[in-house]
């Protein structure tokens, strides 16, 4: 496994640096995490007050994971193929990971299971427990560019790919495929009604905004 120490330096975190994703640790709402384009993760922890280097400098950060139970747990994903990075110090060092799959494209925390953490990549759906390595968990040979596990209904999964939308009820044992009408439309946002554990908002890149509902 390779090691990377962080970059401590004050930061701007909009100076010339696209930013792909900002997180918010729910363990501690004055922690958040920013991935970047070209300069690594940073890191707020006065509620993105002003920021400060975590870690992985100089690389193309797609998306972050933080632990819904401490926020020093960190998984990232870059542009390296086969390869995911992980954090148990809130991003002073790192650790890579390696992972079947060419281009991982976004990760997720369960909040109802936190010892489990999927990756949304071009060959598929990928988990990762506590004491195992990345395996194959579903939606095999497809371009997944987002998964989400449902807030609050364990093994309730959303995956977008790039042909529409897909949703499991056991954890990616199955997977059931999404409304005719996204079929051709790359889905890359998933959002849950937090008043409504049955309904679901997504984005596409090009066609706006949809929503479905799950059967419960």
């Amino acid at each position: 496994a390779g090691m990377e120490e962080a970059n401590n330096s004050e930061s701007k975190a909009t100076t010339y640096t696209q930013l792909n994703q900002m997180e918010f640790a729910k363990s501690n709402s004055n922690i958040v995490y920013l991935a970047t384009e070209g300069r690594g993760l940073l890191k707020s922890v006065n509620h993105a007050g002003s920021w400060s280097g975590a870690g992985l400098s100089g690389k193309y950060v797609k998306s972050v994971a933080v632990s819904p139970l401490d926020f020093n747990h960190l998984f990232a994903a870059t542009t390296e193929a086969g390869k995911i990075y992980y954090s148990d110090n809130g991003g002073t060092s790192w650790q890579s990971q390696i992972i079947a799959a060419g281009a991982c494209n976004s990760l997720f925390i369960s909040a109802v299971s936190p010892a489990q953490v999927y990756a949304a990549t071009d060959v598929g759906v990928f988990t990762r427990s506590t004491d195992s390595g990345w395996q194959l968990l579903g939606l095999g040979g497809l371009d997944v560019k987002v998964v989400a596990a449902h807030p609050i209904r364990p093994g309730v999964l959303v995956a977008g790919t790039t042909s529409g939308y897909y949703f499991s009820l056991d954890n990616g044992l199955n997977w059931v495929s999404g409304a005719n009408e996204l079929i051709n439309h790359p889905v890359g946002i998933i959002h849950f009604d937090q008043n409504n554990p049955m309904k679901v908002y997504l984005g596409t890149s090009a066609s706006g905004g949809y929503r479905f509902y799950l059967p419960w």
